[in-house]
This record gives structure tokens, C-alpha cells and sequence, in this order.
């Protein structure tokens, strides 16, 4: 159960970067390097921490690592893509 959990960890960010990756003109604004670079970490830390589900009492593990997972890499990638567009923003005017 625990490499499950760590592999959903894994590949969570990815998942969450890869309509960003299949469409590169819609944030004309980074490079998909730093989307995988960013994601990567994620990754690498989502597999070392492996945070305890939210809902731990109430769904199965697998559920709830599934949506754990997504709503911190989504919280996560949402501020980053957020201060890369502020940054680029303030470097254009």
C-alpha cells in the first residue's frame, strides 16, 4: 500500500503539468522546463514527505492520498504559475 501511495505522490504533478506541456502557447510566459523542473520537485517531495490523507478516518488510503495529492501539488503549481506570471509581468513594463 505505501509504494502506492508513493507512486500517486509521483505522478500527481505530472499529471497536473501535462495539458500545460501539450499546449505550450497558452503560458506563453515560462518554459516548459521550469513547469518540469517545478514539478519535479513536487514530485520528490510529495514521495519523502508523503503527507497523511486528509480524509484518513473516512476513505481509503488510496482515495485519499489520491486527493490529497491533488489539491496540494494543485495549491502549489496555482501559486507558482501566479508569481511566474507576476514576475514576468513586472519585467515587461
Amino acid at each position: 500500500m505505501d509504494f502506492i501511495v508513493k507512486v500517486i505522490w509521483a505522478a500527481t504533478p505530472f499529471a497536473l503539468i501535462l495539458p500545460f506541456l501539450l499546449k505550450p502557447q497558452s503560458l506563453h510566459w515560462i518554459s516548459q522546463k521550469w513547469l518540469l523542473v517545478f514539478s519535479l520537485v513536487l514530485s520528490l517531495l510529495g514521495v519523502v514527505l508523503s503527507p497523511k490523507a486528509l480524509c484518513a478516518g473516512t476513505c481509503s488510503a488510496i482515495i485519499g492520498s489520491i486527493m490529497t495529492s491533488i489539491l496540494i501539488n494543485a495549491v502549489l503549481l496555482s501559486v507558482f504559475l501566479l508569481f511566474s506570471y507576476r514576475k514576468n509581468k513586472v519585467r515587461s513594463t
